[in-house]
């Protein structure tokens, strides 16, 4: 099976899949990348913008994983609130851009994860502990 790896830091849950996958990861930070390639040696790294990455080759793919980064969606963010350092954000809709862009164009299986926001979902998910998940 082709798996996209998106927003891939250091690996998480890459363990799980074991090796007789095609993975491709796709992560940012080059650093992180390349701790991500001295775990998973098997696996192709592209240093790229993830939600681009999808855009132009979700095609090519079998199954994908998306994890966005969650800090603007997360409540510990909106915890310090009254600390004279938080500064407001929006937050990054790429998160639901992705649910819905795969649900409507990826003929093949996917997951997107992220944390359980302090806004009420606009798309309901799946939990699991303190995560949600679109699938």
């Amino acid at each position: 099976m082709k798996i996209l790896n998106l927003y891939a830091c250091i690996g998480g849950n890459r363990y799980k899949w074991g090796n007789e996958h095609d993975i491709t990861a796709v992560e940012w930070d080059s650093s992180l990348a390349e701790m991500y390639k001295q775990r998973f040696p098997n696996d192709k790294v592209i240093v790229a913008d993830a939600h681009q990455y999808l855009l132009e080759h979700y095609r090519e793919y079998d199954f994908i994983w998306s994890s966005p980064p969650c800090p603007t969606h997360s409540r510990v963010r909106v915890t310090q609130k009254n600390q004279s350092t938080y500064i407001a954000k929006y937050p990054d809709m790429s998160l639901y851009q992705e649910i819905i862009f795969l649900k409507e164009h990826f003929k093949g299986k996917y997951i997107v994860e992220n944390v359980i926001p302090y806004y009420e979902p606009l798309i309901v998910a799946q939990k699991r502990g303190r995560h949600l998940y679109w699938a």
